[in-house]
């Protein structure tokens, strides 16, 4: 996904917010500018902020890390689902018509926010630093963050057998279970 130069602002702003209020986190940005602009001050914030145009790491591993405490993306079926699969929560930020389900999906699963229902298909920096201080927390200690990361958790536990297997093989076995119950009622 691409950043207009105001998307990108807003989203900056949102992210120093989040890193005054949580001095304890780092934030990784991955930024695909959509003309050209620069980003303030961007070099700074103690290497607790760094933005890169593309990551050389497949992002599931980088989600499969144990490290990853919340997962902004587009909302896109790869990355809700690889973020599912992970356990980690998210700020889903839909920017396409085959997006808005997600968002919708991961607030009514208890697992993340929707960051932009008001400013979509773009941002505003009031409604997105409001979900990720809702998913990340004020504080490590927050009691809704903390519901919400035990509830990823509790779901990526759910569609991986206990992280022992990839979630299409549970899905396959759920129906072959469920199509063995209908077939012995007959």
């Amino acid at each position: 996904m691409r950043y207009s130069m105001k998307d990108a602002m807003e989203m900056y702003r949102s992210i120093r917010i989040l890193l005054d209020v949580r001095t304890d986190i780092q934030v990784i940005w991955k930024l695909v500018k959509l003309g050209e602009y620069e980003i303030p001050d961007s070099g700074s914030s103690e290497d607790r902020l760094r933005i890169v145009e593309w990551l050389s790491a497949d992002p599931i591993s980088i989600l499969k890390d144990g490290n990853i405490i919340c997962f902004v993306n587009h909302g896109g079926s790869n990355s809700y689902h690889e973020a599912l699969y992970a356990g980690v929560p998210q700020v889903v930020l839909p920017s396409w018509t085959d997006c808005y389900d997600f968002p919708a999906r991961v607030q009514y699963l208890g697992i993340g926010a929707w960051g932009n229902r008001k400013a979509s298909p773009g941002y505003s920096q009031p409604e997105l630093t409001e979900a990720l201080l809702q998913v990340i927390g004020r504080t490590p200690d927050d009691v809704v963050a903390r519901t919400i990361r035990e509830r990823a958790k509790e779901l990526g536990r759910a569609v991986t057998s206990d992280y022992t297997r990839e979630g299409r093989y549970v899905a396959a076995d759920h129906i072959w279970m469920e199509m063995q119950k209908v077939g012995a009622t007959k």
